[in-house]
């Protein structure tokens, strides 16, 4: 690789329209599967100009920075990293991207660790075509942008309810407590409440609620 750009190479190829504004980050240290991936991307509606390249995980983290950076097609062999702990790395930097995991092994146990571990997907180089490969990409930054609105969702109600001065609980049909807000907290500090006895004050919660 030339070190003149540490790592990091722009591509170029047809021009087409696919995701205004977001780009696909491959991150792949071989070039053979590479150049094999990259055709698979801009002949099937990819523009280059959306497609960042990086070829060891310091290299990914840096184009990672780049918010319109919204995949990542992810080899977990790298020269600085290597297994799930790669996919930790990336998603750690950016839990936001929806990450599709590349290997050329047909592992089923490591696909269901690395989906799992926050993967979208998991697929194995040489079974697969570009246009099975650029639609899961549509589809994992689609359920990626679902997923994060529903936590942003999430953290507006529990932050509204934490606003709250009475004291709110959440319990499921079995009288399992899934969340208190933070009055239901203090309240339970001052009472010196134990897990056991919240789970006795679920149980009447559950009963008055009949």
């Amino acid at each position: 690789m030339d070190g003149k750009n540490d790592g990091l190479k722009s591509t170029t190829g047809p021009r087409a329209d696919l995701w205004p504004g977001n780009a696909v980050l491959l991150v792949e240290d071989n070039p053979g599967d590479e150049d094999i991936i990259l055709d698979m991307l801009s002949t099937n509606g990819i523009e280059s100009s959306l497609i960042q390249r990086a070829v060891r995980l310091s290299d990914a983290l840096k184009r990672l920075k780049k918010p319109f950076v919204k995949a990542v097609l992810l080899d977990l062999g790298l020269p600085d990293s290597t297994g799930l702990d790669t996919l930790r790395a990336v998603l750690e930097a950016r839990p936001d991207v929806a990450v599709i995991v590349l290997t050329g092994y047909d592992n089923e146990q490591l696909g269901q660790d690395a989906i799992s571990a926050g993967a979208m997907d998991y697929l194995v180089k040489g079974q697969i075509t570009g246009t099975f490969l650029v639609r899961e990409l549509r589809y994992a930054i689609e359920r990626q942008r679902i997923k994060q609105q529903l936590r942003e969702s999430e953290q507006f109600l529990r932050a509204s309810m934490d606003a709250l001065t009475a004291h709110i609980a959440i319990i499921d049909p079995s009288g399992k407590i899934l969340f208190v807000n933070k009055a239901w907290q203090e309240f339970g500090m001052a009472n010196d409440l134990t897990p056991r006895s919240w789970a006795k004050v679920s149980t009447t919660l559950r009963f008055a609620t009949r």
